[in-house]
């Protein structure tokens, strides 16, 4: 799974949410059920998007150049993965609350 790929993926996802938001606001609520499956698939992509984008060269390469370009600075390294930690955490968290309401609103 290359980064481009799951960039438009993440881009159709994008645009499948913002469907389901403008058909919320106008109150149309029976098609914003989402089934066991889709909840599922929906699940696995943004899980799969995430690891993707954990794992891409382009981000461990980013880090890499920040880490070369400290190097004289103590502990720059376990601040960029504390930090790279938290948001990658604050991002699962603010996934995980996503998908919860929109299973409970549906």
């Amino acid at each position: 799974m290359t980064l481009g790929k799951v960039g438009r993926d993440l881009r159709s996802l994008e645009d499948r949410i913002t469907a389901l938001e403008t058909t919320w606001n106008e109150g149309d609520k029976k098609e914003l059920i989402f089934s066991d499956d889709q909840t599922k698939r929906l699940e696995e992509t943004l899980a799969k998007a995430f690891v993707a984008f954990l794992t891409s060269d382009a981000l461990v390469g980013r880090i890499n150049i920040g880490i070369d370009n400290n190097r004289g600075r103590k502990n720059t390294g376990l601040v960029l993965w504390m930090a790279g930690a938290f948001i990658g955490g604050a991002i699962s968290v603010i996934v995980a609350v996503i998908i919860g309401w929109i299973k409970v609103k549906g």
